[in-house]
C-alpha cells in the first residue's frame, strides 16, 4: 500500500511539474535559486520557457495581416550567459509595406536577501538599427544582470507579408526547458510545411472557429466601405498547430560547420494558395524556374545585362589579348580594380551598373553583373549565377530571398570558371569563403538554368622544406614553403596591408609563437598568380627536453598540428566542410651533430579514412648524421559526410598521437 502510494504521488509531482505554467510577471525563487541548467550543467544560460502564438487578423482597408504574440523567460548562471539577454528583432519593410514591434515589455529578476528584486526595461534601452536597406532591427538588453539572474520579455510582430510565415525556431544556442508554439491559419490559406533539423517534432492538429467582418463602418453602424474581396460577416475556421518541445538540447557550432543554422530544429511554412469568396490564388509556390525568370526578366538585373556603350573604351585594349585565358584574368583584374565592393550583399542592383561603374563603387551585383558585361564584351562566354551566401543559409524552398549574391561565370575551352570582383584577393575558381555554400544557380540568356557545384575541386597546397640541427643545446635552421590556391590566398590575406619588412617580420613572429625568427623573406604577396614564397631562418629550445640524461626531440618543430583535436564531439549529424581538397607536404632533415647519438625514432605510418577521403603518411629514416621525416596529409575532398565523421576524427587523433612521437638523442661519452 505504501509503495502503491508513493507511486501516485511521484506521479503527480511529474505531471504537475510537466505541465507547469509560465505566466508573465511570475518568477519563483526556485527559479532564482537554481544554480545549473538540468539539461546541461556547463551552459552558461537556459531558456526555462519561450512561446508563440502566431494568427491572423483581418483589416477592412489592408486584409490579413500576421500577428505573432512572443514571450521568453531565461535564466542567466554565469557572466558569458549576459549575452543571451540581449533580443534582436529584424523587421522587414518596402516602400509600401511595413513589419513593426510593439508592446515591448521585459524585467530582470534578482534575489537579494531572500527578496525578489524586479527592475524593468526602459524604453530608453529599446532602440532600432538599420541593417540593410530594406531590413530595420529592433534591439534590447536586460537591464541589471547578474549571475543567477532570470530575465522575461514578451512582445508583439505584425507583418503584412503573407507569402511566407515566419520560421518557428524550435532549438537554440543554449539548452531549452520548455518551447510551445501555436499556429492559427485561416481555412482561406495553404501554406505547405517544412521541417528541418534533427529533433523529432510532434505537432498536435486541431480546428478553432473564428469569424470576421469585412464591412467597415462608422461610429453610427451605418457602412462606409466594402471590401474589394467580400462583403459582411464571415464564419471560418482556424487551422491549428500547437507544438510543445521539452528538454530541447543546445545546438553548438562545431568547427568545419558552415553555417550552424542549416541545422537548427525548425518548422518553415511556405503560402501555396489562397482561397476567399470571390478571390482564388494559387499562384504564390514558385519554383527556382519561377525564381530565374523573375530574376531575369527584372530591370535590376537582366536588363542591366544588356548595357555595353559606358565601358566602350576601356573595352578594347582587353579585347586585342589573343589568348583567351590571359583575356579572362585581365578582365577579371581591370574589373576588381575599377569598382569596389560597399560590402551590400544583393543579386539585384540598387543605383544600377552604368551609375557604379562611373562612381567605382557599387553592391555585389552591380560589381559582378559589371564583370559578367565586360567579360562578354570581350568575347568571353560569361553567364550570372544566383548565390545564397554561407551566413545566409541554404533555402529549403523556392523563394525570392533565397538568394542573396551573384557571381560570374565563364565557360572557356571546355571548362568553367567562377569569378567573384568583390575580393581583391580572388581568382578564378578561387571564391572568398561568403560565396562556398553548396551550389549556385547558372542563369542562360535564354532563360534557362542549371545547379553548379560552388566548391573547388582544384587542390590548395602548402608544401615546406626544413633544415635544422643542434647548436649549443638550441635548435636552428631554416624553413621554405611553398603555398598556392587558399593556401596562398589566407596568407595575404593575413598579412593584408603589412608587407613592409618590419611589419611582415613582426606578423610572422605572430604566426611562429614557439620559434624565434633571425631572417623572413616573403616573395609573391602581392603577385596573385604565383605561389607564395616564405623562407625564415630561425632558432628555438622548444622542442628539445632533456630528461635522465637523454635528449627528447619534437621532430616536427612548430610545423605539426595544433595539438587539440578539434572535432570533440562524439557524433555529428551535419557536414565537414574543408571547402576545398587540400594538401600539406613537410620535408625534415634533421642533422645529428656528431657529438650526438641516436638512441630511438619513431615509426613510419599510414592512416587514411572513407573511401580515399583523406590520407597521411609519416615515413623517417636515418642517413649517417641526416634523419629525413617525410608527411603527408591529404583531404580529397570539399565536404565530409556526416556517415564519415567518427572515421575523420579518429583519422585527426592518430596523426595528433604520431606528432607527439620523439626522437630519442644522448651526447656521446
Amino acid at each position: 500500500m505504501k509503495t502503491n502510494l508513493f507511486l501516485f504521488f511521484f506521479i503527480v509531482t511529474i505531471f504537475f511539474s510537466s505541465a507547469q505554467k509560465y505566466k508573465f510577471g511570475k518568477v519563483s525563487k526556485t527559479e532564482l535559486r537554481e544554480k545549473k541548467c538540468p539539461i546541461d550543467t556547463t551552459a552558461n544560460a537556459c531558456i526555462l520557457y519561450k512561446g508563440r502564438k502566431t494568427f491572423f487578423e483581418f483589416d477592412k482597408d489592408k486584409g490579413f495581416i500576421i500577428k505573432e504574440e512572443h514571450f521568453v523567460r531565461l535564466k542567466i548562471y554565469t557572466k558569458e550567459g549576459f549575452e543571451y539577454a540581449t533580443e534582436e528583432i529584424p523587421t522587414y519593410h518596402t516602400s509600401f509595406k511595413r513589419e513593426q514591434v510593439t508592446y515591448i515589455k521585459g524585467y530582470t529578476y534578482n534575489l537579494v536577501n531572500g527578496k525578489i528584486i524586479k527592475t524593468k526595461l526602459s524604453k530608453k534601452n529599446i532602440y532600432k538599427e538599420k541593417t540593410t536597406d530594406n531590413i530595420t532591427t529592433v534591439k534590447f538588453t536586460m537591464p541589471n544582470l547578474k549571475p543567477g539572474s532570470v530575465v522575461e520579455w514578451k512582445y508583439t510582430f505584425y507583418s503584412p507579408f503573407i507569402t511566407e510565415l515566419n520560421d518557428v525556431v524550435l532549438q537554440y544556442d543554449i539548452p531549452a526547458k520548455k518551447i510551445h508554439a501555436s499556429i492559427y491559419i485561416p481555412e482561406f490559406f495553404k501554406y505547405r510545411p517544412y521541417q528541418k533539423g534533427f529533433l523529432p517534432i510532434n505537432v498536435q492538429k486541431s480546428i478553432s472557429s473564428n469569424s470576421i467582418n469585412v464591412v467597415q463602418k462608422s461610429r453610427d453602424g451605418t457602412m462606409l466601405k466594402e471590401t474589394n474581396f467580400y462583403y459582411g460577416s464571415l464564419d471560418y475556421v482556424d487551422n491549428v498547430q500547437d507544438i510543445d518541445m521539452n528538454n530541447v538540447p543546445a545546438l553548438r557550432d562545431e568547427p568545419y560547420a558552415g553555417n550552424i543554422n542549416n541545422y537548427r530544429s525548425a518548422l518553415l511554412y511556405e503560402l501555396v494558395s489562397y482561397k476567399f469568396p470571390n478571390t482564388i490564388r494559387n499562384d504564390f509556390a514558385v519554383s527556382w524556374e519561377d525564381v530565374v525568370n523573375e530574376t531575369y526578366s527584372s530591370f535590376k538585373f537582366g536588363e542591366q545585362l544588356k548595357k555595353r556603350k559606358y565601358f566602350k573604351k576601356d573595352i578594347e585594349t582587353l579585347k586585342n589579348i589573343s589568348d583567351p585565358s590571359q583575356k579572362l584574368v585581365a578582365v577579371f583584374e581591370f574589373a576588381k580594380q575599377k569598382i569596389k565592393w560597399n560590402k551590400k550583399k544583393d543579386y539585384l542592383v540598387d543605383k544600377g551598373v552604368v551609375r557604379a561603374y562611373k562612381d567605382g563603387v557599387g553592391n555585389v551585383a552591380e560589381v559582378n553583373l559589371n564583370l559578367i558585361n565586360l567579360l562578354n564584351a570581350a568575347g568571353l562566354e560569361a553567364y550570372p549565377v544566383l548565390v545564397s551566401t554561407v551566413k545566409h543559409g541554404i533555402p529549403l524552398f523556392a523563394t525570392r530571398t533565397g538568394f542573396n549574391y551573384v557571381i560570374a561565370a565563364v565557360n572557356l575551352n571546355g571548362k568553367r570558371y567562377l569569378l567573384d570582383a568583390t575580393d581583391p584577393l580572388a581568382q578564378p575558381n578561387l571564391l572568398p569563403e561568403r560565396a562556398l555554400n553548396f551550389q549556385g544557380r547558372l542563369i542562360y540568356k535564354d532563360g534557362r538554368s542549371e545547379i553548379i557545384p560552388l566548391f573547388s575541386n582544384n587542390f590548395s597546397s602548402k608544401i615546406t622544406k626544413i633544415n635544422y640541427t643542434i647548436k649549443d643545446d638550441e635548435i636552428t635552421g631554416f624553413a621554405r614553403s611553398l603555398m598556392d590556391n587558399y593556401y596562398a590566398y589566407f596568407y595575404r590575406k593575413a598579412l593584408k596591408g603589412q608587407t613592409s619588412e618590419e611589419n611582415l617580420k613582426k606578423s610572422l613572429q605572430n604566426k611562429y609563437e614557439n620559434i624565434d625568427l633571425i631572417v623572413t623573406r616573403v616573395k609573391n604577396i602581392d603577385n596573385l598568380y604565383k605561389k607564395i614564397k616564405e623562407t625564415v631562418k630561425f632558432e628555438t629550445d622548444e622542442y628539445l627536453e632533456e630528461i635522465s640524461g637523454k635528449i627528447f626531440v619534437s621532430p616536427l618543430l612548430e610545423w605539426n598540428f595544433d595539438e587539440n583535436n578539434p572535432f570533440k564531439s562524439k557524433e555529428r549529424k551535419f557536414p565537414v566542410f574543408f571547402n576545398y581538397p587540400r594538401i600539406q607536404a613537410l620535408e625534415i632533415t634533421f642533422t645529428v651533430p656528431d657529438d650526438y647519438e641516436v638512441i630511438s625514432l619513431p615509426k613510419a605510418n599510414q592512416y587514411s579514412f572513407g573511401n580515399n577521403e583523406g590520407s597521411y603518411n609519416y615515413s623517417i629514416e636515418q642517413k649517417g648524421n641526416n634523419i629525413v621525416i617525410k608527411t603527408t596529409y591529404i583531404i580529397n575532398t570539399p565536404i565530409v559526410a556526416p556517415s564519415s565523421y567518427q572515421a575523420l576524427r579518429d583519422f585527426i587523433d592518430k596523426i595528433l598521437k604520431k606528432q607527439q612521437e620523439k626522437i630519442v638523442l644522448k651526447k656521446k661519452s
